[in-house]
């Protein structure tokens, strides 16, 4: 007669050793599958680089370089920058009247704000000005120094000025003109200016 614990514990080594086999096996399978999408990756990337290679060697590098454009920048001129006063003015007089609760006027300071900034917002001009390289700046500035311009404020909104493209009409007379009274925005023209011709702003005159 078999001994039925006797028998019970070989079905249990018995499964046990399946269970083993069957997680080595899965391991095994796993890690083929690894191998097999590591193999993929590889040939897919030595793909990519060969079309890469040949569209390269078809690249119409003339077609791409009468494709190019020069780089812009643009930069917002305001012509009432006088209402930055009453905007704080009134966003002062607005706090205080938060302050004590009162909703009326709060609604009324609201609404002149509104008003004010409208009117600031309207008065905006973006300039758009577009690079230029160093040769053509070089020309122009012998041409200026030929025609009496030696003056390197004067020099620097000259060559602001004729790299303008938008608006039309802006010239170095008017931008002159424009700094006189708001000296501030001049300079911060120049600046972009500078920035879109990699020029060390340092070097520029201040206005």
């Amino acid at each position: 007669m078999i001994d039925e614990d006797v028998e019970f514990g070989r079905h249990d080594k018995v499964d046990d050793e399946v269970e083993q086999f069957a997680g080595e096996a899965a391991m095994s399978l796993s890690a083929e599958d690894a191998e097999l999408e590591a193999l993929k990756a590889a040939s897919e990337k030595k793909r990519l680089a060969k079309a890469v290679d040949e569209a390269a060697k078809d690249f119409d590098f003339e077609a791409f370089v009468s494709g190019v454009r020069s780089a812009r920048i643009s930069y917002r001129l305001y012509g009432r920058p006088d209402l930055d006063v009453q905007i704080s003015a009134l966003s002062n007089d607005l706090r205080e009247a938060i302050g004590v609760g009162s909703s009326s006027l709060m609604r009324e300071l609201k609404r002149k704000i509104i008003a004010v900034k409208e009117d600031y917002f309207a008065s905006a001009m973006d300039v758009v000005i577009e690079e230029r390289s160093t040769d053509w700046q070089a020309r122009e500035k012998k041409l200026m120094v030929e025609a009496g311009i030696t003056d390197p404020h004067r020099q620097v909104l000259e060559l602001v000025a004729r790299q303008v493209v938008e608006p039309s009409g802006v010239t170095a007379d008017l931008l002159e003109q424009f700094k006189t009274i708001s000296p501030t925005q001049i300079q911060g023209l120049v600046s972009a200016w500078s920035t879109l011709q990699n020029i060390d702003p340092k070097g520029l005159p201040v206005f």
